[in-house]
């Protein structure tokens, strides 16, 4: 007796989980059919008063995918998953995580099961709507309760303590490619007994290249006793931080502490206070305490960062194009400079007049503060506004690409180059 929601579905791809094909990322289910609070009561049989409609749902008949099974490997005692008191490893849900090899594109993470424990081994899985291409695929327990993949075994990671892992399975069009079996394994966290801390993360982002994206850090320092500032990464990219949610936990050791979080404006992995004189860290939290137990999760809450009032620290920046002959005798009406910092702001420029010294074209281009820059200058003699370099893509035939570093603690950066034919004729 009790109050159920009740899931009907045709299990297609015999995971035995209802994983409907219409999801974005979903199963291979063609029917799912889920009536929600339905009160079982005691002593009577009871009669559902709604008609399930388990309708065929609107997927290709030719679906594309990656599909496969899990199982228990050498380092992992199977009595545990029976067992009244399962040890804490095994807690957590099991999910799928697919990474596109190449490093670019969506990463794909789905749910197969609430709990590997009591649950008849082999496990399978199917994950559908996947772009043909190499992928690497893991299978992992998210015993930290974040639904991502963080290992314990890393430097300041989460507490997921057991997962498997299969190189390169390429996927390809209208099919469901069988990957070879994962085995899901202890890693080497060194202790059952896992704490961390857990929280939620906003950033208010700011216009320009001073916002391209950033990592933001834990500054941690244990109090009552004389010790050295810990750091913690929380996020790689506070640009990214809005699309993820901004959930965080990381793992860190007992005892009590006082913290702050920073975004890391210059790249240097501790904090920097920002000076009328000197280009520092532009996003901090307030201080604040807390204690952290044994085997425990301690939740620090919800933080927002803006940036703070510091000035702004921008380098002039010359450029020295060196044309090729043909350009010499007649110039281009205009130039295009792309510029990309390498977290991921960019901008493209028009520029249509330039100074000339000893051959080379000098075009006056905007200050910029320090960072990681990748220029792209080229002639768009297609006039779509992007780079399309010819023959490939489009029409733009003189290029030169290179990369900029701007320092805070240098004078202002210069790069002289050529400006090439990318289609003789």
């Amino acid at each position: 007796p009790g109050t159920y929601d009740l899931t009907f579905f045709l299990d297609n791809d015999d995971n035995n989980s209802p994983t409907p094909c219409s999801a974005v990322y979903g199963g291979a289910d063609r029917a799912v059919a889920r009536i929600e609070n339905i009160d079982i009561k005691p002593g009577v049989r009871n009669e559902l008063m709604v008609p399930v409609d388990l309708t065929k749902a609107d997927c290709p008949e030719q679906l594309s995918g990656i599909a496969g099974t899990i199982e228990i490997g050498a380092s992992l005692d199977p009595a545990l998953l029976g067992s009244t008191t399962p040890t804490k490893l095994l807690e957590g849900a099991l999910w799928v995580r697919l990474v596109p090899s190449t490093g670019e594109g969506d990463v794909i993470n789905v749910p197969v099961v609430e709990t590997i424990i009591g649950r008849p081994l082999p496990l399978r899985y199917t994950v559908t709507g996947v772009d043909p291409g190499l992928w690497h695929v893991t299978a992992y327990l998210d015993r930290d309760e974040d639904t991502n993949f963080s290992p314990c075994n890393i430097v300041s990671g989460g507490l997921d303590a057991v997962s498997g892992r299969v190189e390169s399975v390429r996927a390809r069009l209208d099919e469901i490619i069988e990957s070879d079996r994962i085995l899901l394994n202890l890693l080497e966290c060194g202790q059952n007994e896992l704490s961390a801390v857990r929280g939620q993360m906003a950033v208010h982002q700011e216009e320009g290249p001073v916002g391209s994206g950033r990592p933001v850090i834990l500054e941690v320092k244990r109090t009552g006793e004389p010790s050295e500032p810990q750091y913690v990464t929380l996020f790689e990219n506070h640009t990214y931080i809005e699309g993820s949610g901004g959930t965080f936990i990381k793992q860190l050791s007992p005892g009590q502490y006082s913290g702050k979080f920073f975004v890391d404006t210059t790249r240097d992995s501790i904090y920097t206070e920002c000076l009328e004189t000197r280009f520092g860290d532009r996003y901090l939290s307030e201080s604040f305490e807390f204690e952290l137990g044994s085997d425990n999760i301690t939740d620090l809450g919800q933080f927002v960062l803006s940036p703070n009032a510091c000035p702004p620290f921008e380098q002039p920046i010359r450029l020295e194009i060196i044309p090729d002959e043909s350009l010499q005798m007649l110039p281009p009406r205009q130039l295009s400079i792309r510029v990309r910092e390498s977290g991921g702001w960019s901008e493209t420029t028009r520029l249509g007049d330039w100074e000339e010294d000893d051959g080379a074209w000098i075009p006056e281009f905007r200050p910029l503060p320090p960072g990681q820059y990748q220029f792209t200058v080229y002639t768009d003699e297609d006039e779509n506004g992007e780079y399309s370099p010819c023959p490939d893509r489009g029409g733009d035939r003189f290029t030169a690409e290179f990369a900029l570093e701007v320092r805070a603690d240098r004078g202002p950066p210069a790069a002289r180059f050529p400006l090439t034919d990318g289609c003789p004729q």
